[in-house]
């Protein structure tokens, strides 16, 4: 396939990682394109030990990087460096994400894991790094089509109109809960977040100030995120 980059004696090695990488702009130029593919696979292979299987498109690439029975190398860091190494390369910050060693019977589910979890830290803003499930399992399973994700992405619909209002529960919750944060982060009087968390309480239905409130209401938010909706306000 386009940018393949075979590893020497790779039928040997055992429970590879499905690394995918999103980022960068897109090449539209057929000559820079090559340039920079040539670039692409002779840094991932130059950098992974043992050499890595990359498949580069203009603005993704899918690697799968073996390792040798009993090794020591630590996995992630190499995701680390193979991602830092693609940045490099095409001159701007790249989201990765990563499945794991997995067997060879896994490898067709643990790479479509990895560039579902890089296409979701991209959807939701997220900054570009390495990412594991561990790190967007919440908004992973909240990103599942059932009818609990679309109640959860309905349930804000009121305060779309009251966009200081979204504003305001994500502050609020991301500043666990604490008014006097909220308030000086948004520049803003603790009695305005009070007001305003009032108003959220009375257009959704849901108590900010509540256990089930809070978590059904941060369930909504990173729902929205992850849909690929607004961030937050």
């Amino acid at each position: 396939e386009r940018g393949a980059v075979p590893s020497n004696g790779c039928q040997q090695r055992h429970d590879p990682q499905q690394l995918a990488l999103s980022g960068g702009d897109v090449e539209t130029d057929a000559k820079a394109w090559r340039t920079r593919e040539a670039r692409t696979v002779r840094v991932l292979d130059a950098v992974g030990t043992p050499p890595t299987l990359a498949i580069v498109e203009p603005d993704s690439a899918t690697v799968l990087v073996p390792r040798r029975p009993g090794a020591d190398t630590d996995w992630f860091r190499l995701a680390v460096d193979l991602t830092s190494a693609v940045g490099e390369v095409v001159g701007s910050a790249v989201t990765g994400a990563v499945s794991g060693p997995v067997k060879r019977r896994e490898l067709a589910g643990a790479g479509a894991l990895a560039r579902e979890l890089v296409e979701l830290a991209r959807r939701m803003g997220r900054e570009p790094a390495v990412y594991q499930l561990k790190d967007l399992a919440l908004p992973f399973q909240l990103s599942r089509a059932t009818a609990g994700h679309h109640y959860l992405g309905d349930c804000l619909l009121p305060l779309d109109p009251f966009p200081e209002l979204m504003e305001t529960l994500d502050v609020y919750l991301h500043h666990d809960l604490d008014r006097g944060r909220t308030a000086r982060a948004l520049g803003i009087h603790p009695n305005t977040v009070n007001n305003r968390l009032g108003r959220i309480r009375d257009l959704v239905g849901l108590d900010p100030n509540c256990y089930e409130g809070i978590m059904t209401l941060g369930s909504a938010l990173e729902a929205r995120r992850a849909g690929g909706g607004t961030s937050a306000y």
